[in-house]
């Protein structure tokens, strides 16, 4: 099933070059116009949105696809557009948000939007035999500048069983 992606997701694996899985995984990543415009039009240069700006111009599997916002905005008020655009979309299309943004995930849990960040795709992977470990790639992401405190970290390899 397809996917929809904010722009913190796509960046931490573009980072370290592992948007392949989100193709491997989802088949499509659907983005809303403020997610391309972080990525590609604001983005140019920024060396975490290398990869996927790329797969945008080179590759047909990330698409732009517009959201509708919902009439009632208070339950998204305080996100970024980005965010707030791509909750929309996953909405309206009943597909799973990609974001690691806690306070899209947790806005878009309660409407009721499967949701999963940079280390649940992670997680997806290794269970579908993409990849053989995810702990290069967690320290990888932290290295590469992507938040990931020692408390998250330690609870997702606790978890996958590579501590």
């Amino acid at each position: 099933m397809p996917a929809v992606a904010d722009t913190s997701t796509l960046a931490a694996l573009s980072a370290i070059g592992q948007t392949r899985l989100l193709n491997a995984i989802f088949g499509r990543i659907l983005i809303p116009p403020a997610v391309f415009d972080e990525l590609v039009t604001d983005g140019e240069g920024w060396e975490h949105a290398a990869e996927v700006q790329r797969v945008i111009r080179e590759e047909d599997w990330i698409e732009m696809c517009q959201g509708e916002l919902p009439p009632d905005l208070h339950a998204l008020a305080g996100l970024g557009r980005g965010e707030t655009e791509a909750i929309a979309l996953a909405l309206r299309l009943r597909f799973p948000l990609l974001t690691n943004d806690q306070k899209a995930r947790r806005r878009g849990e309660a409407l009721g939007v499967e949701v999963r960040g940079s280390l649940g795709v992670l997680e997806l992977a290794k269970y579908l035999g993409l990849i053989h470990e995810a702990k290069p790639l967690v320290f990888a992401m932290r290295d590469a500048g992507i938040h990931l405190s020692d408390e998250i970290i330690n609870e997702f390899l606790t978890k996958l069983d590579e501590v």
